[in-house]
């Protein structure tokens, strides 16, 4: 039987992340998206992270087929927009 998605949303001044630039800095949003998205990945879950006004956004679902899945981290709600309208890779 299939698993029900798992939808968050949290604020990122709640984030215990260790090794990220400070808030400040250009990277910051990229370190944030690049590190959940992999601790994703590292429980076996395909999933869709944003971070936007101040919060992450995601979906996630464990994985049931190829381990290739696979994984978006875009700065904007637009862009996530657009990745998905266009890819052809999106989960099944």
């Amino acid at each position: 039987m299939p698993q029900a998605p798992e939808i968050f949303k949290r604020s990122l001044d709640d984030l215990k992340l260790d090794g990220l630039p400070p808030r400040d800095d250009p990277g910051f949003e990229d370190a944030v998206l690049q590190t959940i998205t992999l601790q994703y990945a590292a429980k076996g879950y395909t999933a869709a992270i944003v971070v936007q006004d101040g919060h992450v956004l995601g979906v996630a679902r464990r994985r049931v087929s190829s381990p290739s899945s696979t994984f978006w981290a875009c700065s904007s709600i637009a862009s996530w927009r657009t990745h998905c309208r266009h890819s052809r890779s999106w989960p099944r």
